[in-house]
């Protein structure tokens, strides 16, 4: 596989740029949802008459073979993976062949994206909120107005809800 956005330059890409877009390092720790969300996905296309039974099963079976890999500590990096889901889907090619591809049948990588991020926030998101106890915060969140910057010239007050906008998770 190569790099998802290379199909229209002609030439190499400077190694310093190759190193700066590749999110691969924090991508790793997404392995698990990764998977988790391909699975669905795959069930879900089976459901809707775009892969066969023996197809989703190979995909199914090849995404338990990856999450082995992962969880084992035997899931080796190509130079070419830009991210997680590049990471993934190659090695599912390698162990299951063309079948692999169906996979992304009307499926983006914003999609992809998204589904990663929100899989782990809900796992983060309850583990964070029963450090304090509650859901909400320590009760001592907010009773202050704390005035920081985010960025030069732009004050924030932190409070008196800082956790308002995890609820949609």
């Amino acid at each position: 596989i190569g790099k998802l956005w290379g199909g229209r330059f002609v030439g190499a890409v400077d190694p310093i740029t190759e190193k700066f877009n590749a999110s691969i390092t924090y991508d790793r720790q997404l392995w698990k949802v990764d998977v988790q969300g391909s699975k669905a996905y795959s069930r879900g296309l089976e459901k809707a008459g775009l892969l066969t039974k023996a197809e989703m099963d190979q995909i199914l079976h090849g995404l338990d073979e990856v999450a082995e890999e992962w969880a084992q500590g035997t899931f080796k990096l190509n130079p070419n993976d830009e991210d997680i889901h590049t990471a993934n889907e190659r090695r599912l090619k390698e162990l299951v062949g063309e079948t692999a591809g169906k996979l992304h049948a009307g499926r983006s990588r914003d999609d992809q994206v998204v589904t990663d991020l929100r899989l782990r926030l809900r796992r983060t998101c309850p583990m964070l909120s029963g450090l304090s106890g509650s859901s909400s915060g320590p009760w001592w969140i907010g009773q202050r107005r704390n005035v920081m910057s985010s960025s030069q010239g732009t004050p924030t007050c932190r409070g008196p809800n800082p956790s308002a906008g995890a609820t949609g998770f």
